[in-house]
């Protein structure tokens, strides 16, 4: 475990001590655990109304290029091509032999691909990327990636997320259905919003560069003052509550997840590879399109 001093702070870190946070770490990051109203309060609060969690320690991905989406499909579980613009799904990051290093939301932002790596998996996600990315380039293929360390990312969750996000933007949020993401303007501030992670979620993505832009604050409006700022405690009991079963990707490093039900197109463009076991063990191209395979798939 990293020393104090060796902990990483989000641009958030000083708003969270003057709200009498309890700080601790958590991947690498030093993080509000919980506030002064209590794990159990937050959590209740959040499940009935909303709660402002700061999830800064993820790192937001960009992803150019013009064969960006063929470089990602190799990557990932997703049929990336049929995301329309502003449209975003959930995928798995997988080693060559299949088995999952990571999960993650994948957006279309229409001129890149944006996603977002879970907390402490950098060491994991950003390698295996960079490897396939000079291999891809090699071939003569256009595609990059660009991190953004410097972002703040707030998550507002809770079935009246929406409502209170609604009165620090002019955006009509009803027209965004569940996993959609567009570029807004959020209590003053140039944001990328996504409506994802929980279905009553919403997601904002800040610039905080010094030169750009100030960090959103944690109580940036008088709607969002009403909500209460919810520490990485809570995260575990509201995934329990919403039946999410939370298990360490690292037991599932050695094993292929099962393939969702891909079309023919899209396994041909990515090569999708999947363990058999008649073939040993070893990956051999399945064709199976469903949760059954003749081929008996690991």
């Amino acid at each position: 475990m990293p020393a104090e001093s060796e902990l990483r702070k989000t641009p958030l870190h000083a708003e969270h001590l003057a709200l009498g946070a309890k700080m601790g770490p958590f991947g690498g990051w030093d993080m509000p655990i919980q506030y002064p109203d209590g794990i159990m309060k937050s959590h209740l609060f959040t499940r009935a109304k909303a709660g402002l969690f700061d999830v800064s320690h993820m790192l937001g991905v960009v992803v150019r290029g013009a064969d960006r989406v063929a470089f990602m499909e190799s990557l990932c579980t997703a049929d990336i091509q049929a995301l329309p613009d502003g449209s975003g799904t959930l995928s798995l990051l997988t080693n060559e032999a299949g088995g999952i290093i990571d999960d993650m939301i994948i957006t279309n932002a229409g001129d890149h691909l944006y996603m977002v790596i879970n907390a402490g998996h950098e060491d994991k996600d950003l390698p295996h990327m960079e490897a396939q990315l000079s291999k891809f380039v090699a071939s003569g293929k256009d595609a990059s990636v660009e991190t953004l360390p410097n972002n703040g990312i707030l998550a507002l969750q809770g079935p009246a997320a929406a409502e209170v996000l609604q009165a620090l933007t002019p955006v009509d949020l009803s027209q965004m259905p569940f996993m959609s993401a567009r570029p807004m303007e959020v209590a003053g501030e140039q944001c990328f919003v996504a409506r994802s992670g929980c279905e009553t979620g919403m997601h904002m993505r800040n610039r905080t560069h010094a030169h750009t832009a100030r960090p959103l604050p944690l109580e940036a409006g008088p709607r969002i003052r009403a909500v209460p700022s919810v520490g990485t405690a809570t995260a575990s009991p509201l995934s329990v509550a919403a039946s999410r079963l939370r298990v360490p990707r690292e037991a599932f490093a050695h094993r292929a997840p099962l393939a969702p039900r891909l079309s023919a197109g899209t396994r041909a463009r990515t090569g999708l590879r999947l363990r058999c076991r008649r073939a040993g063990g070893r990956s051999t191209p399945c064709a199976g399109s469903g949760a059954r395979c003749s081929r008996g798939r690991t």
